[in-house]
């Protein structure tokens, strides 16, 4: 494959470091937009480890601009392909040439295909078609933790840069556990960067840990979404105090650019950002707030936040709006989606997908499902796929 110089355009780049702690990252190697960050990136797509394998699909559907949530749920639910059958999550991040990346929690695959259930995987999204992204052996493509950890992804973004894009996947390690679905522990904040050429897969770039590792559940989990604004990256996290089901939402922003000095963390403290992570305070309470992962995007002149109402186990979804990244939030509605309808199957964690536009308008959002039994998980995978649906957010 020839190479290609990857370039940043102007002076955009992104470092994230942030959560309480500090992040050393040696002589600058792992610094988004440093010198040695885009020579990996040049070198990775010179590679290309990773392939992309299309899937059997129509020229027309690639070509749609706009679908339902019900055409694009029933796209997913035909799908066919040896390393997704199921995944729960389901980040997007649109692609400089159009396309949609999607990238995926706990994946179940065909049977045959080994390993038959991995941590991470990610689709590319073209109209209403989708394509596998299959790394080395088949294994995650989020990969190479030690022992049983493993990168459960939570939020992505993508740095447009000449010739190819830079996407930065935010994911929390997690130290699985052997109880059943919600038996894990949170670790810390891992970074990945890929590179990705215009039509092409995937590439890794460099992954690096945001934040060291910490038992305390009670710490705030960062990553949990990423948006952009006005020079500024707005990170946010999620924190679930002792005995509360629900988490409460908190935000840090750091610039884009200036990297070879170092990023400059701001923390919300309720009122302005500050550069003490101690000071932070939550914009959402743990009552009120958001699952682990949620999702902020930008609608017209506003931001958009959605999220379960009182976290995982809430029995609807929340639609909370605000002026300015901060806030102040405010809620506007409420969707019913029970967490269980009695059928074994589980519903939470809804996301926003402002990149796949609707005939109405509406925000695409798309809810995890898994079920209560992962045999049953593995009989029928599709019990584990997205739920689309249409949720009004002007």
């Amino acid at each position: 494959m020839r190479r290609r110089r990857v370039a940043l355009v102007g002076a955009t780049g992104l470092t994230l470091a942030f959560g309480g702690c500090t992040l050393s990252v040696p002589d600058s190697t792992d610094r988004i937009g440093s010198r040695p960050f885009l020579d990996r990136a040049d070198k990775a797509l010179a590679a290309a480890p990773n392939a992309l394998v299309r899937s059997e699909c129509s020229a027309e559907k690639r070509a749609v601009t706009r679908a339902s949530a019900a055409e694009r749920g029933s796209d997913m639910a035909s799908l066919s392909l040896a390393t997704w059958r199921s995944g729960d999550v389901g980040v997007t991040t649109p692609l400089s040439d159009g396309r949609v990346l999607w990238i995926f929690g706990d994946t179940t695959r065909a049977k045959g295909t080994n390993p038959r259930v991995v941590a991470n995987s990610m689709l590319v999204g073209t109209g209403r078609c989708f394509d596998e992204v299959r790394a080395p052996g088949n294994g995650p493509v989020i990969g190479g933790f030690e022992g049983r950890r493993v990168c459960w992804p939570n939020s992505a973004m993508t740095v447009p840069m000449r010739g190819a894009d830079i996407v930065l996947v935010g994911c929390s390690r997690i130290e699985p556990g052997k109880e059943g679905l919600f038996d894990f522990s949170y670790r810390g904040m891992t970074m990945a960067a890929y590179a990705v050429e215009r039509g092409g897969a995937p590439q890794p770039v460099t992954r690096f840990d945001v934040t060291p590792d910490n038992a305390d559940a009670e710490q705030i989990n960062w990553g949990s979404a990423l948006v952009g604004d006005e020079g500024w990256v707005y990170v946010y996290g999620s924190q679930q105090p002792k005995g509360s089901t629900g988490k409460g939402a908190y935000v840090a922003r750091t610039r884009l650019a200036q990297l070879s000095d170092g990023p400059e963390w701001q923390f919300w403290n309720g009122r302005t950002f500050v550069t003490d992570a101690g000071a932070a305070r939550p914009f959402l309470l743990a009552h009120e707030g958001v699952s682990q992962t949620f999702s902020v995007v930008r609608r017209g002149e506003r931001f958009v936040l959605v999220s379960k109402q009182g976290g995982e186990f809430g029995q609807n979804i929340g639609v909370w709006s605000a002026p300015i990244p901060s806030g102040p939030w405010r809620g506007e509605r409420a969707v019913a989606e029970p967490y269980s309808q009695g059928d074994g199957v589980v519903a939470y964690q809804p996301l926003a997908h402002p990149e796949l536009a609707t005939p109405s308008g509406d925000l695409l959002v798309t809810l995890s499902r898994n079920t209560e039994s992962f045999a049953d998980l593995l009989a029928d995978p599709r019990k584990g796929r997205p739920k689309f649906l249409e949720v009004p957010a002007h």
